[in-house]
């Protein structure tokens, strides 16, 4: 599929998690930050709603259903009432209004409904005083002009072109009247947590945060925006079924809702379209929409059956998912992810295959383990009595073996003793020397610094802090030469590869994540008075160590890209240093590198740049001299390349764009062909305050990289040389749940 571009300002957009209800990509502009599913035919969606979501809203529609619809109608009157200091409004119109209800709210008014939907426009005959509208009917010149108030409520997320809608419905207003918007908030947080339930917003083209809502608004011609709020339960708890609805919450910060009113300003608005052409046929979106839809009903009753199963069976019940080919952390598996899951999913339909008939075998399995019962509670009294003897057996085989074993001691001594004992010994132990200093040379350990040595070797980096520091502060990073001897990081580098690489290393490279909780000399690295030192230079004396920390070999990230949480500048709270100053950074420590530079973008830590403008020749970067690491130094605005020797370290802020470069010693030119081997450590340390502990809990909690809490023997050093965080390895995100916001999360995406 050709790149997607946003709907609403025509920038790039990203992928950021699939739309578990089509089977297409949610993309994210990297403009204006637009959630938006991937282009859908006008014809198709023509279909679906007049089929499958009618079906599905139909099974809703209750004396409750309408009740509720009633009572939120009574909320959304008194915010616009509230906003607009109006509480008469002669004609209203509720535009696309379902199975009814709201309008309730309004009964001093004439009140119009729109609405497409056969189903609903059937159930909505026996309506009293509701005048049915279809398309032809709006249109007309009856109604230019002509309401006081449009409701569009929980609409616009369905649309295909929203703007050119909201500029149609302008030229039905009276110079003056007020149109009312409500739509469900999906952030990545929410739609996260539909993927999770495996329940997805029905129907959902567009997934609006209040900012986003707020652009789109201003793209519409011929109103006035006169508020925007997010509003009702906490988004998190409601979706985790922590909580019901409720009405009357307004300004609420992580609510479900967003809303809106606008005032039209009475002028003539020549509505555009900005709607672009599908790239998929109508034959692909309902196989991808079939797809989704089974996948979805074989979780939901797969987990339904598994736990009414396990509440009948004695033996262990394994879950749902793991029965029908998943891992119940990795459901988003079950969906596509990417173009080349599309079509791999488009040549095999085994998995489908399979899963519905894992689902069809469910009522089999239970009635048969349901049969089995008593026979399975029998053969476990069986087991037991045959452990309980099998036990006693041991228990005296094992007495007898401790007899026997000392006597033997007792056997050892008295040969010990023995002058032909002592004298044997004293024959052999000159060849016992020789063939054991043999197979120590054969495989000598690196050679690591004296203490003395170390501490000369700080002294020197810690030379000209104050320029480094100053350096770092302005440009968001800084190289610190020779922090290891080159001959200590070549030998390092081996033993690493030896330690670490029993197999071929795979074409992308190999990480070893958390290695200094898996290697001791990554771990000393971690500790190191020198690597401390370099860090020190750029972030001053108080640092902690934040865990987070990989050995690497012939890894490279061509891509330019952040590392931190909240990596679109501006949003989330990386950004924010009005309470704490951000003071996170990773230290790379390269331990082989030939022909390598690191590439950075200076001050990407405090600015934006498109990064899509970056020409990628060699001829386009700056190469730095270390010279020009002074006070005074503030870059051009130009992408830079660092070269680096084994023994170098590159210090550098993790909201600053950055990325792997080879360079072919032959031509001058970019390659990404390595030559030899290129490894090295990377350790991430940052000030006792929040930007760390965010950055702290993202990577090692709530990303997928497996990684486990620290042992009590790492804790205690960490703790003893005072570099542990004052919130100790606590998830900072479960006390601040509100603040996963904006979290870039690949693996949910």
């Amino acid at each position: 599929m050709k790149q997607y571009s946003c709907y609403l300002c025509s920038e790039k957009c990203s992928n950021v998690q699939t739309n578990i209800e089509f089977g297409l990509p949610i993309f994210r502009c990297d403009g204006c930050g637009l959630l938006q599913t991937g282009r859908i035919s006008e014809s198709f969606l023509n279909k679906y709603y007049a089929g499958e979501y009618s079906d599905a809203r139909l099974m809703h529609v209750s004396e409750g259903y309408l009740k509720t619809a009633a009572r939120r109608g009574e909320d959304q009157k008194a915010f616009v009432e509230a906003v607009s200091g109006t509480t008469q409004f002669e004609n209203v119109l509720d535009f696309g209004g379902g199975f009814g209800g709201a309008l309730e709210a309004f009964p001093q008014s004439n009140k119009y409904l729109y609405e497409v939907d056969p189903q609903a426009l059937e159930k909505l005959k026996a309506a009293e005083g509701v005048n049915l509208l279809g398309p032809a009917e709006l249109e007309s010149e009856d109604f230019g002009q002509f309401f006081d108030l449009i409701i569009v409520s929980h609409v616009l997320e369905h649309l295909k072109d929203p703007v050119l809608e909201l500029e149609r419905l302008q030229s039905r207003l009276k110079p003056g009247g007020y149109l009312f918007i409500e739509v469900p908030t999906e952030d990545e947080t929410v739609l996260r947590l539909q993927v999770e339930a495996a329940e997805p917003g029905l129907g959902h083209i567009f997934h609006f945060e209040l900012g986003t809502v707020r652009k789109l608004l201003e793209e519409c011609s011929g109103y006035r925006v006169a508020e925007t709020v997010q509003c009702g339960v906490d988004k998190i708890a409601f979706y985790k079924r922590q909580i019901e609805m409720e009405f009357g919450i307004s300004n609420s910060g992580n609510g479900i809702w967003l809303r809106a009113l606008l005032q039209s300003d009475g002028s003539a608005v020549e509505p555009k379209s900005r709607k672009k052409d599908t790239d998929l046929a109508d034959t692909v979106l309902e196989w991808l929409y079939l797809r989704c839809t089974y996948e979805r009903d074989a979780v939901k009753w797969s987990r339904k059956a598994y736990k009414e199963l396990q509440g009948i069976v004695s033996e262990p019940v394994p879950s749902a998912e793991a029965v029908i080919g998943l891992e119940k952390g990795n459901l988003q598996k079950l969906f596509f992810l990417s173009e080349k899951a599309r079509r791999e999913a488009l040549d095999n339909a085994k998995t489908l295959k399979q899963a519905v008939q894992a689902n069809g075998k469910l009522t089999e399995r239970v009635e048969a383990d349901t049969r089995e019962k008593k026979d399975l509670l029998r053969k476990a009294e069986e087991k037991e009595k045959k452990f309980q003897g099998e036990r006693a057996k041991h228990q005296g085989e094992l007495k007898s073996k401790n007899r026997e074993y000392q006597d033997l001691l007792k056997r050892v001594e008295a040969m010990e003793k023995s002058t032909a004992f002592r004298l044997g010994t004293f024959l052999t132990s000159p060849l016992k020397f020789f063939q054991g200093s043999k197979k120590l040379d054969a495989k000598p350990r690196p050679v690591v610094e004296s203490e003395a040595q170390k501490a000369k070797r700080v002294k020197k980096i810690s030379e000209n802090r104050e320029d480094v520091q100053k350096f770092y502060e302005n440009n968001g990073f800084a190289l610190i030469q020779d922090v290891i001897p080159s001959e200590e990081a070549r030998g390092m580098s081996g033993k690493f590869k030896s330690d670490l690489i029993h197999e071929n290393v795979p074409d992308e490279g190999h990480t070893t994540f958390d290695i200094a909780a898996v290697h001791k000399e990554g771990r000393d690295y971690a500790f190191d008075p020198r690597v401390l030192a370099a860090v020190r230079n750029c972030l001053g004396d108080d640092i902690k160590f934040l865990q987070w920390a990989t050995y690497q070999l012939n890894h490279m990230s061509f891509p330019w890209h952040r590392d931190g949480p909240f990596r679109q500048f501006g949003i989330g709270h990386d950004w924010d240093e009005s309470q704490d100053p951000y003071k996170v950074a990773k230290i790379i420590l390269y331990l082989d590198c030939r022909d390598f530079a690191m590439a950075v973008y200076p001050e990407t830590h405090k600015r934006d740049i498109d990064r899509t403008q970056i020409k990628p020749d060699r001829d386009n970067f700056v190469l730095l001299e270390p010279i020009q690491q002074t006070a005074d130094t503030k870059l051009e605005n130009k992408p830079y390349l660092v070269r680096v020797k084994p023994g170098d370290a590159l210090v550098f802020d993790q909201r600053l764009y950055h990325c792997g470069r080879l360079i072919d010693p032959k031509t001058g030119k970019f390659t990404k062909s390595i030559p030899g081997d290129k490894s090295f450590l990377s350790y991430t340390y940052g000030a006792d305050n929040p930007h760390s502990y965010r950055f702290f809990a993202y990577f090692n909690r709530e990303r997928a990289f497996n990684i486990k809490p620290m042992n009590d023997d790492l804790v205690k050093q960490l703790k003893d040389e005072n570099l542990m965080l004052s919130t100790g390895q606590d998830n900072y995100f479960d006390k601040h749940p509100e603040q996963r916001e904006h979290l870039w999360l690949p693996e949910a995406k």
